[in-house]
């Protein structure tokens, strides 16, 4: 389910939120540039207010990290559901 009250504006999980809407997906290393250290607890509020985001572990050299994302089933259904209800 996408959430209907989000994130008070300005807060760091509006900016994550709006992350992840614009670029589809966010990381540890986005994070940081805007001064988000502790981005699995911004993404656990975001879960709490109802927004359902995915963690992907991604591998490289150095290991593995996390990115989140919206799990597109859900958003594939919302977006179904307000396309069905307005035609």
């Amino acid at each position: 389910m996408i959430a209907r009250n989000g994130p008070k504006e300005g807060s760091q999980c509006h900016t994550v939120l709006h992350f992840i809407q614009r670029h589809g997906a966010i990381t540890p290393a986005d994070a940081i540039q805007f001064g988000c250290y502790r981005l699995a607890a911004r993404v656990k509020d975001l879960r709490d207010m109802g927004y359902n985001i995915v963690t992907k572990d991604t591998k490289h050299d150095g290991g593995t990290h996390a990115r989140y994302e919206f799990d597109r089933s859900d958003y594939q259904r919302e977006v179904a559901g307000q396309m069905s209800f307005f035609g």
